[in-house]
This record gives structure tokens, C-alpha cells and sequence, in this order.
């Protein structure tokens, strides 16, 4: 049975998490246009790459708000501090807690970090790539080594777009950063497959479908909204600027 009484403690430390990110995807967001012109075209703010987000940012924003709001007044307060009080001196390394890293740290990175410095199919693929994977198999090792290995290419890109040093790489070669995107990408695959690889048929099984989903779907889906509905990509680069030169070739 679930003690409520402690939900409501987790309620608003999640809920406060969330509020904080949904602020800034909104403000994140802000700084893409909501309408341009492309070729001569106006583009209109139903077809923004800014619209999502905004949507996103503001769900959130309400959601974490009307959680925080809940927790409050049930007490969320008191078990907060009490749970502060029973977890000191404990490890803060748990299963529960990399569960949880697992799923804030990609998100993060994924829009705080590679949707500006990636080709916007190679930010999709690695964030589904790791988020199906480490989830779907149900192995805890596999979590924590698949983690440790998201938190290097993290740090890394994360002093490469601090310091401006993404975008001197790109000048030097314009698809520097996505090479690196590459790099990350595979490194993450070959973590897969090899994980696969010592496991029994049920995890091979799993391997394929996470593959399948990871790589497939974005290139189902990024095609449809940049040549279908128009809407420009967060980031275009090498990828996309190949299925550009396959699309117009073919029309």
C-alpha cells in the first residue's frame, strides 16, 4: 500500500521540478520566430517551430502548479521536512533516484543542449534511443552503465555549447557538431546492441524493436512536418539537408 501521506512530500519537490522546466521551455521557445518568411513566403505562427514548446512549457507550468497547490494543502510541507530528516546520512544514490535521473537528464539535455548544437533527427534519435532503451530492457545495470555514459557525452556538450566552442567547430567545418551527434549516437547503439548481444532471446527481441522505434520514427515523422505541413526544424543539418536534397530532387 502506498502511504498518500508521503505522495504529497514528493508531490511538490516533483512538482516544483517540473514548474521550473516548463518556465524555461517557455522562455526557450521565446527565442525562436513565431512567423518569418522562407523564400519569399510569410510564415505564420500556426506552422512555428515555437509553437510546440509553448504548448508543452505551458501544460507543464499548469500541471506543476495545480500539483504544488494539491501538496500544500495536504501536507506536503511537513512530509517534505520529514522526509529530509529520514533520508539524512542515507546514500542519495538509489534505484528510485537514477530511475528518475534517467528520465530528467536526456529530457534536459535534449532541450537545453542538442537542439541547438545537433541535426534535429540525430536529437530526436538519441533521446528516444536512450529513454526506450534503458526502460524497456528492465535491467538495472544496464540503467546505471547506459547513465554513465549519457552523463560524459553531457558533460562534454555541455563545456562544447558553454564555451562557445560549438560554434567555432562549425565554422571550421559546418557539421563538426553533428559529427559529434554521430559519435554520441553510436556509442549509444553499440551499447545497446551489445547489451543484447550477452542477453537472452527475450532482450534481443526488445533490442529490435527499441532500434526500430528509435531510428524509424523520427525519419517517418521529421519528413512529414518539414515537406507536408512546412514547419522548419529546430536545427537542420547534414540529415535533413539530405532528405531537402531527396525531396526536391524527386518533385
Amino acid at each position: 500500500m502506498i502511504d498518500k501521506e508521503k505522495l504529497r512530500g514528493s508531490d511538490l519537490v516533483s512538482g516544483g521540478i517540473f514548474l521550473v522546466v516548463g518556465i524555461v521551455i517557455i522562455a526557450m521557445a521565446l527565442q525562436m520566430p513565431l512567423s518569418d518568411s522562407f523564400g519569399g513566403v510569410q510564415s505564420q505562427w500556426y506552422v512555428s517551430p515555437a509553437l510546440l514548446p509553448l504548448v508543452i512549457g505551458a501544460c507543464l507550468i499548469i500541471l506543476s502548479i495545480c500539483i504544488i497547490v494539491y501538496a500544500l494543502k495536504n501536507g506536503g510541507v511537513e512530509q517534505f521536512k520529514k522526509s529530509l530528516a529520514e533520508k539524512k546520512g542515507k546514500s542519495i544514490v538509489t534505484d528510485k533516484n537514477l530511475r528518475m535521473a534517467a528520465v530528467i537528464l536526456p529530457l534536459c539535455t535534449l532541450v537545453y543542449v542538442h537542439l541547438k548544437a545537433f541535426d534535429f533527427y540525430l536529437t530526436i534519435t538519441i533521446y528516444l534511443l536512450f529513454s526506450t532503451s534503458v526502460f524497456y530492457f528492465e535491467d538495472m545495470e544496464f540503467l546505471k552503465k547506459s547513465l554513465k555514459l549519457y552523463l560524459v557525452q553531457f558533460v562534454v556538450m555541455v563545456i562544447l555549447v558553454a564555451t562557445g566552442l560549438s560554434k567555432t567547430l562549425n565554422k571550421l567545418f559546418f557539421a563538426t557538431m553533428d559529427i559529434v551527434g554521430f559519435i554520441i549516437l553510436i556509442s549509444l547503439t553499440v551499447n545497446v546492441v551489445l547489451f543484447a548481444k550477452r542477453s537472452d532471446d527475450v532482450i534481443k527481441k526488445k533490442r529490435r524493436i527499441v532500434l526500430l522505434i528509435s531510428f524509424l520514427v523520427p525519419l517517418l515523422v521529421i519528413p512529414l512536418f518539414r515537406y507536408a505541413l512546412r514547419v522548419p526544424m529546430p536545427k537542420e543539418g547534414v540529415i535533413i539537408n539530405v532528405m531537402s536534397q531527396i525531396y526536391y530532387s524527386l518533385r
